[in-house]
């Protein structure tokens, strides 16, 4: 979690990646709506998240897993290699992913047909135990 200088609420920073400009900017701006989180970059392939994820090093990455979930073990390698690990809410239109993305170290699971509170919420449960690195 951070603060910004200006404000005293902890937030947690968030970085989007999908493959769609129309998924990361609803997901963009229901984030941006949230006093405790911060939406901190946007990706539309691995080469731009792992740069955002570098150089401002999120709480949180939402990732479109129908676009990226082939590439979750190069995505946790190269995590390592920039010795860092935010936690992974993956974000699918097929609900059936839910145990094959979570059994790939993803941290939370949301399906893209829920209501937008059940992604808040997945965001958020990975703070849960005041780490969200589960």
């Amino acid at each position: 979690m951070s603060v910004f200088a200006n404000e005293s609420l902890p937030f947690m920073k968030v970085v989007v990646a999908t493959a769609t400009r129309n998924a990361t900017a609803a997901i963009g701006m229901l984030v941006t709506a949230q006093t405790d989180l911060r939406l901190v970059g946007e990706a539309a392939d691995l080469t731009e998240l792992l740069v955002l994820v570098k150089s401002h090093r999120p709480d949180v990455i939402v990732l479109h897993w129908d676009a990226f979930g082939d590439r979750i073990d190069q995505l946790h390698q190269l995590l390592e290699l920039i010795e860092t690990s935010p936690a992974i809410v993956a974000l699918s239109v097929n609900d059936q992913l839910r145990d094959q993305a979570i059994a790939n170290g993803v941290t939370q699971f949301a399906h893209m047909g829920s209501p937008p509170t059940k992604l808040l919420e997945a965001i958020r449960q990975t703070d849960s135990s005041g780490n969200p690195h589960n």
